[in-house]
């Protein structure tokens, strides 16, 4: 193989990586936990870290993963925001650190959650293409608080804002 076959084939493997990544968010942030469950391989798994820094498997399948997702967004609605993955490979294998955020709020009691941290992810190259084997949430800070009344005063610059 020449060099370029090569590196052709390293930043191809590098693209399909963070095309993989451009999709996790917006799928979990959607509430499609069959389309955010795919992006793991058949035996993947989810897990955030417990207060010592231990991973705590919170899914493991593509059957726990979607119902994981489904869960969480039946109670809360949120929004990530994903920073550029830090990527390293070794063959069919390839590892990520990946910082964080994410803003949600609870469907029904008004309640928001404010997480920052990073995700270390682990992929596999599979025949379905580049998958995540391994997803772990590392959470630095994690805020629950109560929000104001979901119907606010009558203000005029708001006009709109909560409808």
């Amino acid at each position: 193989m020449s060099d370029a076959v090569a590196i052709r084939d390293q930043m191809s493997d590098h693209m399909d990586v963070l095309a993989l990544e451009a999709a996790y968010a917006p799928r979990w942030d959607a509430g499609d936990g069959a389309g955010w469950s795919r992006l793991f391989t058949e035996d993947g798994m989810f897990a955030v870290a417990l207060p010592d820094g231990t991973p705590e498997i919170r899914a493991r399948g593509r059957a726990e993963l979607k119902g994981r997702c489904d869960l969480f967004n039946s109670t809360m609605r949120g929004v990530h925001s994903i920073s550029r993955p830090d990527l390293t490979f070794d063959g069919d294998k390839a590892r990520a650190v990946i910082p964080f955020t994410f803003a949600g709020v609870g469907r029904e009691a008004g309640r928001r959650l404010e997480v920052v941290g990073m995700y270390k992810a682990e992929y596999a190259y599979t025949a379905e293409g580049w998958r995540i084997q391994f997803r772990f949430e590392i959470p630095f800070s994690r805020l629950t608080h109560d929000m104001w009344p979901r119907d606010l005063p009558e203000i005029p610059w708001l006009s709109g804002v909560t409808s």
